[in-house]
């Protein structure tokens, strides 16, 4: 994902150049009904800009890049139609607090003439880590429908964001999302988003995906207190084409370019301008 980036102090609040998040996924099926899995990021984010102490400055603070939260998750379909064209879903999962959440920026801080301590490196804020170093249960649901050479697929899933790195609380998720998709050629697809339905070669797909986050906040740990960051919290909402290709019967990878066609935020941030998810499933 990429930002826009800006030159003014006050612009330039919780602002990066771009989101790099590779991941790699592992799921097993238990039964037909059930699969667990684990998600493990690695985050990159470049060029972290922030205003200065005195919002006279734009303190350029360098890249965060690390190991992110491993993410163990599971699915169990509750209900499917006889045809197994309409599924029915529940989603659970838990973001737990792996990842790296003490990466230190380039900037150095001030060194005090009277004690001559400081000029070390200073780390960089909770919500620039890699990891957020919280524990956050997730619960959702997710529906299929399938249509012929259409389907229809949605998700909804909230995410329960606990205190972690740095006393910081970085705010409730709640993500939902809705696809359409088309098999290009003969024959029906289930689902344009599974690995199981690679009897369909190329399939065309319409999303619009959203996003909502809390204000996040920061504990004192001296007065028992929590802070709200008046420059965060936001519903972003994305409309994304893409396609999908099946090569094999046990391979398929995804292409989608998304751009914002809602941008809320709390306060003084910067608009995301675009989003590209690639992904690659194998079957085993």
């Amino acid at each position: 994902m990429k930002a826009n980036a800006k030159d003014d102090a006050h612009g330039d609040i919780h602002s990066v150049d771009s989101f790099l998040q590779p991941s790699a996924f592992a799921a097993y099926g238990v039964t037909d009904d059930l699969s667990l899995g684990i998600r493990v990021p690695y985050n990159f984010r470049f060029n972290v800009r922030q205003p200065n102490d005195a919002n006279t400055a734009v303190n350029n603070l360098g890249d965060a890049a690390g190991l992110g939260d491993i993410t163990a998750f599971g699915q169990y379909r509750f209900f499917h139609s006889e045809d197994n064209l309409t599924n029915v879903s529940a989603l659970a999962g838990l973001k737990m607090p792996t990842g790296e959440s003490t990466v230190r920026t380039r900037v150095r801080t001030p060194i005090d003439p009277d004690t001559g301590t400081g000029g070390a490196y200073t780390r960089f804020e909770t919500h620039h880590q890699p990891g957020s170093d919280s524990w956050d249960p997730m619960l959702g649901v997710a529906f299929t429908q399938g249509l012929g050479q259409f389907s229809l697929d949605s998700s909804l899933m909230y995410t329960f964001v606990n205190q972690g790195a740095q006393h910081t609380n970085l705010g409730d998720i709640f993500n939902y999302n809705i696809a359409l998709s088309y098999a290009v050629g003969s024959g029906p697809v289930r689902s344009g988003l599974q690995a199981s339905s690679n009897n369909v070669p190329l399939t065309l797909v319409l999303e619009l995906n959203g996003e909502w986050r809390a204000p996040q906040s920061t504990l004192s740990p001296l007065t028992g207190r929590g802070a709200v960051d008046p420059n965060s919290g936001s519903n972003i909402v994305y409309i994304s084409p893409g396609v999908r290709y099946a090569g094999g019967s046990n391979w398929n990878m995804a292409l989608s370019v998304g751009a914002p066609i809602v941008a809320d935020h709390g306060g003084n941030q910067v608009d995301p301008s675009y989003r590209i998810v690639n992904r690659i499933a194998v079957t085993f």
